[in-house]
């Protein structure tokens, strides 16, 4: 069962990191990490569930930064700059 979530994990990181969007990749990242975040947390790991949880938060952080909070009609809610 480890071993399948941590092949999964990877192997969507490693898709990742062939994507030409920089929305997509910071997708299938959120997914791959959440995926080690589980079997880090199976295994018993607190320092790799730490790391895991920073490496999402700033992840999300740098989405909303960067894309901004967008509504059903497409406008972007974010402060400052709009970015397309």
């Amino acid at each position: 069962m480890l071993s399948l979530l941590s092949f999964a994990g990877s192997s969507i990181q490693t898709m990742a990191a062939f994507c030409q969007s920089d929305r997509r990749l910071r997708q299938l990242m959120l997914i791959g990490t959440s995926i080690w975040l589980i079997n880090n947390t199976l295994v018993g790991s607190p320092a790799a569930v730490l790391m895991e949880l920073l490496f999402i938060g700033s992840n999300l952080i740098a989405y909303h930064r960067y894309y901004g909070l967008v509504v059903k009609n497409k406008k972007r809610l974010s402060k400052g700059c709009n970015k397309t």
